[in-house]
């Protein structure tokens, strides 16, 4: 019975069916067992997009429930149902008691943004992507998810003041800064882009991509003799091997 529970929040339908079969011949009487056919029989429903038949079985999942308050199958099957019909009030109600059990199950938050987004809830979405962040500060995927909602509905402003409190130019992982400037150049042009790379090297001097960036730019608006000295000296002056450097050198050959 245990590990037909894990392989169905797992998803592991082939385990669902090898231990399901055993315990639901066995001990169709224990409530959580019952839980595990439901599940079964819904999935069914939804793979054979038989309707009635999946709102039915929603209904038995939603009496059996009453007697298994903490049953995540039941619960994620009501989820999904409810989904389908665009009941959407009960699915952040369900979502919401399952992050409150689990508050680290980083796929329940994807589900409630899905949901927030269903509903055409903008503001929800927002709140939803900066709890996110602040929860899964090591989940890139959902910094760009709040960046590209901000372009969608054209607040450049809060866009680049986000990207600003992620970025650090004088951390060795600079990913973020670097999208700040491509960023600024896109939306404000090559002046922008330049004057924050300046900063990033006032800040980390011992980067190479920032002046190499920089003279990327003088390169591209005319400032070709004057670019190719920069790349020059950067190159002369780097201390030792490595990548930076050596797409420094691609950069200039080019």
């Amino acid at each position: 019975r245990v590990l037909a529970e894990i392989a169905f929040l797992r998803a592991d339908w082939k385990e669902v069916e090898r231990h399901g079969d055993v315990v639901i011949e066995k001990a169709m009487d224990d409530p959580r067992v019952r839980a595990i056919d439901i599940g079964r029989r819904y999935r069914d429903a939804v793979l054979e997009e038989d309707a009635p038949t999946r709102r039915s079985v929603v209904v038995e999942a939603q009496a059996l429930l009453d007697e298994l308050p903490e049953s995540q199958i039941l619960r994620r099957i009501l989820i999904d149902g409810y989904r389908l019909d665009s009941e959407y009030a009960k699915v952040l109600e369900l979502i919401d008691s399952l992050i409150a059990e689990d508050p680290e199950e980083q796929e329940l938050y994807n589900q409630r943004l899905a949901i927030l987004a269903s509903m055409a809830d903008e503001d929800g979405v927002e709140a939803q992507l900066l709890d996110m962040v602040e929860r899964f500060p090591q989940d890139d995927n959902v910094k760009s998810t709040l960046i590209r909602f901000y372009m969608a509905r054209n607040e450049q402003d809060k866009a680049e003041t986000f990207l600003r409190e992620i970025s650090d130019p004088a951390d060795e992982e600079n990913n973020h800064f670097l999208s700040l400037v491509q960023f600024l150049a896109q939306t404000r042009g090559s002046d922008a882009a330049r004057e924050e790379l300046r900063r990033g090297i006032e800040a980390n001097p011992s980067s190479v991509v920032y002046p190499m960036m920089l003279a990327g730019y003088d390169f591209a608006e005319g400032q070709r003799d004057e670019a190719i000295a920069a790349m020059r000296a950067l190159i002369d002056a780097a201390a030792e091997p490595s990548d930076e450097l050596r797409q420094a050198r691609v950069a200039l050959a080019r």
